[in-house]
């Protein structure tokens, strides 16, 4: 192998880790940004039923707790 080879090889091996640190990045953003449109569409539904609810003049739309004795 000549010293040209040598540096090709090292060139290519950091361009793989910094690609693979770059999809973990791009995954972990991801994963964020799916978790948090799951969080919010589902308080828009419970925000959806509890208006629905009170639009209906239903009294019985929160839950509320008796305190214990």
């Amino acid at each position: 192998m000549s010293n040209h080879d040598l540096k090709d090889t090292s060139n290519d091996e950091d361009d793989n880790r910094s690609r693979n640190a770059a999809n973990i990045g791009v995954a972990i953003v991801v994963t964020i940004l799916l978790v948090v449109g799951y969080w919010l569409i589902n308080a828009l539904i419970r925000q959806s039923k509890l208006e629905d609810c009170m639009l209906a003049h239903r009294r019985d739309c929160v839950p509320v707790e008796a305190p214990r004795s």
